[in-house]
C-alpha cells in the first residue's frame, strides 16, 4: 500500500478507502485500491479542493 496515505476512517463515508492529502496544492483525494488479474487498480473515489 501507498506510503503517503492513511487509511480513510472506518466510520467514514468511505470506508476502506485511501486519504491523500497534498497540501502545497491544497487537494484531497480519497482513492480505492484493488487487484485484478495480478495488477494493482487505483480507483479514485473523491477529490477536495481547498479554497
Amino acid at each position: 500500500m501507498p506510503t503517503l496515505a492513511d487509511p480513510f476512517p472506518h466510520d467514514e463515508p468511505l470506508p476502506g478507502s485511501y486519504e491523500l492529502r497534498l497540501p502545497s496544492d491544497g487537494v484531497t483525494i480519497w482513492y480505492t485500491v484493488t487487484q485484478h488479474e495480478g495488477q494493482e487498480i487505483i480507483s479514485i473515489q473523491f477529490v477536495r479542493l481547498e479554497t
